[in-house]
């Protein structure tokens, strides 16, 4: 891309709003401004995010465009501070991705199983209480018939 090539597209995009001016001006840089936010981020699709994001900031910015003398320069640095703000922004959300979680543990049964067993050893340990209460009340009752007045 020459600076004359690149200058008359950011004439047409401020002169016209020329949307098809815009189209080239991304055909040319795209590529380069992508493989800038990939150094930073390492991330394939926040990398496109950011050349969009990029884009859309420089599209907003038409009419001051011409008045940057190095465009290249100016959208390279662009897509590095946005990287780094992406960045910064990702740290903020902790991430845990799934390989770093525990694998389930198998169980052998299902949750509805596990309720009905805990249900019935529940059940299993009321009635053993009720009968030890039901045993020692009536031994207690025999003491008290044995006993002389």
């Amino acid at each position: 891309m020459t600076e004359s090539e690149v200058r008359k597209l950011l004439r047409q995009m401020k002169e016209q709003d020329s949307q098809t001016a815009f189209r080239d001006f991304y055909d040319m840089t795209y590529d380069r401004l992508f493989r800038i936010a990939y150094y930073y981020v390492k991330q394939e699709e926040w990398s496109q995010e950011i050349v969009l994001d990029v884009f859309l900031r420089l599209w907003k910015q038409r009419d001051t465009l011409l008045d940057v003398r190095n465009i290249e320069d100016y959208c390279f640095i662009l897509v590095k501070n946005a990287s780094l703000n992406y960045l910064e922004k990702e740290s903020k959300y902790t991430t845990v991705h799934s390989s770093c979680l525990p694998e389930p543990q198998e169980q052998s049964c299902s949750p509805e199983e596990t309720l009905i067993t805990e249900e019935l050893f529940t059940s299993r340990r009321l009635t053993a209480c009720r009968n030890v209460a039901v045993k020692s009340s009536s031994v207690s009752e025999r003491n008290i018939k044995v006993m002389p007045k």
